[in-house]
């Protein structure tokens, strides 16, 4: 399996070919005459190819077929450019063709840099594109929920979750490299605002067929007796400093170590039987066949917090009250 920001990003190519495709066609519908010039900017074979590969190998095929279909064109997306004059298709063509091409051949940490570009050469506000970065252990609930809500809630506005190392996601919020940040933990750096956006419970992630899977609660002292898996502290200090605080008091001291592959989907580590992984409520939903999660009894709660700019536009204040309004909905900020 690649790591899911390898994912993100083939996401992130597919709707950009998606767009170039639906570009394409809005034009051929209009000038046929023109139609075999523009059937060769759909033969961009550097793209198609790489990321056709790259599906299979990232997930063994059926997973992210199932997420993303890379042939159709979302009926959102045709209205979105049917609508749209002829002065704009040409150059948001070359906009999501280069970046495209460019995710191929750069990674995933290039993709920040790209969104950036194409917003600021790309198009009027009605068509905007809005990046939202995140840190993978968002990914999995919270972040989708918003995007999702913030698209269906104003139409025209793009969005687009951005893979990033937490400690990267204020510093991009306050320089303007992206429009917001969902982190997990309230992260320090300045130029920005935080919003407590969800509360959760912490427990721990374990196969179920763990000795402590039985209790519907765990004590601390319980789950310290056993090896307990944090994630890397350069990526989130702030995080694997308040759940290895937990522990802090146990004795005997607790054995810690760090997963040798930064994002495993499948969490082989904890199948083990043994090993515990300490992690948000938001577990339960994403996790794989054969794990389960329980909560520590006692434990502080995880936070996860909305980043923006200290001085907002409109924008920003519209994924403001979104965000406010969706937490209130499902409940993320507990009484």
């Amino acid at each position: 399996m690649r790591h899911l920001a390898e994912l993100r990003v083939l996401h992130e190519q597919i709707i950009r070919w998606q767009n170039m495709t639906a570009i394409v066609r809005s034009l051929t519908a209009r000038y046929p005459e023109h139609a075999a010039p523009l059937a060769d900017l759909t033969s961009t074979e550097a793209v198609y190819a790489d990321i056709l590969v790259r599906r299979e190998l990232a997930t063994e095929g059926e997973t992210y077929r199932r997420t993303a279909d890379f042939d159709a064109v979302p009926a959102r997306i045709a209205q979105r450019w049917h609508n749209t004059a002829d002065a704009e298709l040409g150059p948001a063509y070359v906009r999501y063709a280069a970046a495209g091409m460019a995710a191929v051949y750069t990674g995933p940490g290039r993709l920040t840099e790209l969104l950036t570009a194409a917003k600021v050469t790309g198009p009027p506000p009605s068509l905007s594109s809005t990046p939202l970065g995140c840190s993978l252990s968002t990914g999995a609930e919270t972040v989708p929920a918003l995007v999702d809500r913030l698209i269906r809630s104003s139409p025209g506005l793009e969005v687009g979750a951005v893979p990033m190392a937490t400690p990267e996601i204020s510093p991009a919020v306050a320089d303007g490299r992206i429009d917001a940040g969902i982190t997990r933990g309230e992260q320090p750096g300045r130029g920005v605002r935080r919003f407590l956006l969800r509360r959760q419970r912490i427990g721990v992630q374990l196969a179920q067929h763990h000795p402590l899977a039985e209790h519907p609660e765990i004590e601390i002292a319980d789950a310290a007796a056993y090896p307990l898996r944090l994630p890397d502290r350069t990526a989130n200090p702030v995080i694997h400093d308040q759940l290895s605080a937990l522990f802090r008091d146990t004795r005997p001291h607790p054995r810690f170590h760090t997963p040798a592959v930064s994002f495993d989907m499948s969490q082989r580590d904890l199948r083990d039987g043994v090993t515990l992984a300490p992690a948000g409520e938001a577990a339960v939903t994403a996790a794989p066949a054969g794990l389960t999660w329980r909560p520590l009894r006692g434990a502080p709660s995880l936070t996860i917090h909305l980043v923006l700019p200290r001085v907002q536009s409109p924008l920003h204040r519209r994924i403001r009250a979104v965000a406010k309004t969706l937490a209130h909905e499902l409940h993320w900020l507990p009484d």
